[in-house]
């Protein structure tokens, strides 16, 4: 049974005012985030699409598809956008967030980005650069590509392992062995999980430094209590690594 506060010893008291003014700012944190309008409807889609695609045309049809997400999930955090005049000096020409690398650059240094997002990030910038400059050229074997896709590489294997087990204790497995999936679909797949822990990057981080909270109270929590947009995003990556790495 929970003690009346008036009977608690002083440092009791001081423990459960904390802790309540902690939840508080959680609790505004995802409120914030729950106001977020922003859509992720096409995330599934784009990835069926990309199935059907060459390996050049996967890689600029997903740089078209992120770099635009970045652009809406930037717009979101800017204050004071009120002319189209201001978010060209923002976006365009020699703008702060004009282009990818000063996209990831200056959200990074303010904290919108992970670290380890950000050089993931920049691993495929630099790809995609390549594929740009030398299409009919580049392909899956050369090194540096190589070198740029060990970069971005999650670790399938791991990223699925909880998910999976738990899916084994409930008498199913909906992926596929590690060796039953073809180069383009982990290829993919690592594709999807790059603009997944993104958008979480961009959503979630900016809330949690503004509310000074950790950001795994607000997005590390059970699946019900996830912000409105986080549990999107997570049924719509699900979606895809149904969609690329499932049996059927």
């Amino acid at each position: 049974m929970t003690k009346n506060f008036i009977s608690l010893t002083k440092d009791e008291q001081v423990s459960a005012l904390a802790d309540a003014m902690y939840s508080s700012s959680v609790n505004a944190a995802i409120d914030s985030i729950n106001k977020i309008e922003i859509s992720f409807d096409e995330f599934p889609d784009i990835f069926v699409r990309l199935l059907g695609e060459s390996l050049a045309a996967q890689i600029l049809i997903f740089s078209s598809f992120i770099e635009n997400k970045l652009f809406e999930l930037i717009k979101l955090r800017l204050f004071d956008l009120k002319s189209k005049s201001e978010e060209r000096r923002m976006f365009a020409g020699n703008g702060p967030f004009s282009n990818f690398e000063g996209r990831i650059f200056l959200s990074y240094h303010l904290g919108w980005l992970t670290s380890n997002q950000a050089k993931k990030l920049n691993a495929f910038r630099k790809m995609r650069n390549e594929f740009a400059h030398n299409a009919f050229k580049t392909n899956f074997e050369d090194p540096k590509i190589q070198g740029f896709i060990k970069s971005m590489d999650y670790d399938l294997e791991e990223y699925l392992r909880p998910a999976r087990s738990k899916l084994i204790e409930d008498g199913s497995d909906l992926f596929l062995k590690k060796e039953d999936i073809s180069i383009e679909r982990e290829f993919l797949a690592n594709l999807s999980i790059l603009a997944y822990k993104t958008f979480l990057d961009y959503l979630v981080l900016p809330a949690a430094l503004e509310h000074r909270v950790s950001p795994n109270d607000i997005a590390g929590v059970d699946f019900d209590a996830q912000p409105i947009v986080t549990k999107e995003i997570i049924r719509k990556h699900s979606k895809v690594l149904l969609v690329l790495l499932g049996k059927n």
